[in-house]
């Protein structure tokens, strides 16, 4: 399945990659909020010249005054608020390239803010990832370079929805729609890359008419090839990088995390911080990175064999077709982990065509059976 003598290789290869700031724990590097949308013209701050959709210069303008100061700060930047040419409620993903300290982090913020712009100039109108309308670079007055991408505003991300899931249940219409629009964008719009960095707070959810839309966003680890990677959250990386630093498959870099995601979903249930029930899956960890902490989540990795993934999954799902999807998904070993591709092909197939009305989930008292 995996080297168990690269427990040392990993413990110091994750504990170097958070110092260069190409790691997380458990928080998002950048998410969205629910909060109400700014006022156009109260408390305007930087103007932009950008570049639109159509290739014409468009001007955009800060909101100086945070709308809720609970916006989310990250590891490279800061949500603020934006309000487009015509008034459109957008938000600006705004990125610090040099600050001072730590060359090494500076360096990976510099990569991962070139590479998030360019995906998304790639990505830009697909299916599935946040509507993007262009970027800026300019220096502040303190002389630091900034790199400030626009994008349209969601109500919330995934993680914030999650948390209020065993009060407020998804219904199945929701739970399909949701993992349908996740495999999707995963298998189409990705096709031939990877996210590189998939979790709840990198999926964001907007209100339409037509229930909750779906949206990736923060690709600052995107991934197009085989190799190589110290990337991504530690909460969410497959086996093979863990261990070993290096992506074996690009169409199964995702799909572990997915698997994990798509499990929150139709069990309704979120571990988030284990304070209350245990951990589904065991390596999770809010605590502080350090050796120790990796090397017991490497041990916890391991002992989540196929045998204790498929106890997990009749315990907790209802439907035995999703059981089958998520068991593929789940896999530790990557010769045995269904590809993107097949995963969404087999969701396709078993679970949205044949379930006709049964149940995804079990009843709330069976959800929290191992509580």
């Amino acid at each position: 399945m995996f080297s168990s003598s690269s427990s040392d290789h990993s413990s110091y290869t994750w504990s170097q990659a958070a110092r260069e700031g190409s790691l997380f724990v458990a928080n998002s590097p950048l998410s969205f909020d629910s909060s109400p949308s700014p006022q156009a013209g109260k408390g305007h701050g930087h103007t932009y010249h950008i570049q639109g959709l159509d290739g014409r210069n468009i001007v955009v303008q800060g909101v100086k005054k945070r709308f809720n100061e609970a916006l989310p700060h990250g590891s490279f930047g800061v949500i603020k608020s934006a309000v487009g040419p015509n008034g459109e409620d957008w938000v600006r993903k705004i990125s610090w390239l040099n600050p001072p300290g730590d060359p090494l982090k500076n360096s990976g913020r510099v990569e991962a803010s070139e590479t998030a712009v360019k995906v998304h100039e790639k990505l830009r109108g697909k299916q599935g990832i946040v509507p993007y309308h262009g970027h800026e670079k300019y220096v502040n007055k303190a002389g630091k370079l900034k790199e400030v991408i626009f994008l349209d505003r969601a109500d919330c991300d995934l993680k914030s929805r999650l948390e209020k899931i065993e009060r407020d249940p998804l219904d199945q219409k929701t739970q399909l729609s949701l993992a349908n629009q996740l495999l999707e964008t995963l298998a189409v719009s990705l096709r031939g890359a990877a996210h590189g960095d998939l979790k709840p707070e990198n999926i964001l959810l907007k209100s339409s008419k037509d229930g909750l839309k779906l949206w990736l966003c923060d690709f600052d680890f995107y991934c197009e090839s085989e190799g190589p990677w110290v990337k991504g959250t530690l909460n969410y990386l497959t086996p093979e990088v863990f261990f070993t630093g290096k992506c074996l498959n690009v169409r199964k870099l995702d799909v572990r995390a997915a698997g994990m995601i798509l499990f929150y979903i139709f069990t309704n249930s979120f571990d988030a911080s284990g304070k209350t029930s245990p951990y589904a899956f065991p390596w999770m960890s809010e605590k502080p990175i350090d050796r120790a902490a990796i090397e017991r989540m490497g041990q916890a990795m391991r002992n989540f064999t196929p045998e204790k993934i498929r106890a997990l999954l009749e315990e907790k799902v209802g439907d035995f077709q999703v059981q089958q999807l998520l068991f593929g998904m789940l896999q530790p070993d990557c010769k045995t982990r269904w590809t993107i591709d097949e995963a969404y092909a087999y969701f396709r197939m078993h679970v949205l065509s044949k379930l006709d009305g049964q149940t995804l989930v079990q009843t709330r008292a069976r959800t929290r059976s191992l509580s």
